[in-house]
């Protein structure tokens, strides 16, 4: 009897990821942000804050997707913009050559965030944003650095999902639309 519950219950509830579409339109709960736990109602910053940060000759577009208080203050974490496309990246999930979509963040401490103007805010779904790779910085100058970066890295060739498991160094970073986060 309980063989025939637990073998109905297997599926009534699929337990295949690739068609689950939970798991295409959202975030597996491990890699979500923290959101729920902060309020930014008194911060500098709020999540879904569309900024542009001046670091030199350089105007560097971001969004508020992350926020982490700690004992010397907020962090904030910030996915950066091409254009209208955010970085990311997809990472295997499982072996069955489904990826996960997750963002880029690199959080600077409000104490080191500098030349900087919020834009607007944009209306965000916590359930879609996933942290993928995190990078803190201590200054302004390693944000642009992480930018840069980011930019470089975007430029090769993204390794397909079903070969990600077996490639020694697979590309993971690709570009989003801003409409994904929505």
């Amino acid at each position: 009897m309980n063989i025939r519950i637990l073998l109905l219950m297997l599926f009534l509830t699929n337990c295949n990821p690739k068609n689950s579409k939970f798991e295409d339109d959202y975030s597996p709960n491990i890699f979500l942000t923290n959101y729920w736990k902060v309020d930014d109602k008194n911060l500098k910053l709020k999540f879904g804050d569309l900024i542009e940060l001046n670091i030199g000759e350089e105007n560097i577009k971001a969004i508020v997707l992350g926020i982490n208080p700690e004992n010397d203050g907020n962090w904030f974490g910030l996915c950066f913009l091409n254009g209208n496309q955010i970085f990311g990246r997809k990472i295997p999930q499982g072996f069955n050559g489904h990826c996960v979509d997750l963002f880029d963040f690199s959080y600077i401490n409000e104490k080191a965030l500098s030349n900087y103007k919020i834009l607007k805010n944009i209306k965000v779904n916590f359930k879609k944003i996933g942290r993928g790779m995190d990078s803190p910085t201590k200054n302004i100058q390693e944000i642009l650095r992480d930018y840069k970066n980011g930019i470089e890295e975007r430029k090769k060739k993204q390794t397909p999902c079903d070969d990600k498991l077996g490639e020694l160094d697979p590309v993971n970073e690709c570009y989003f639309p801003l409409s994904k986060i929505q």
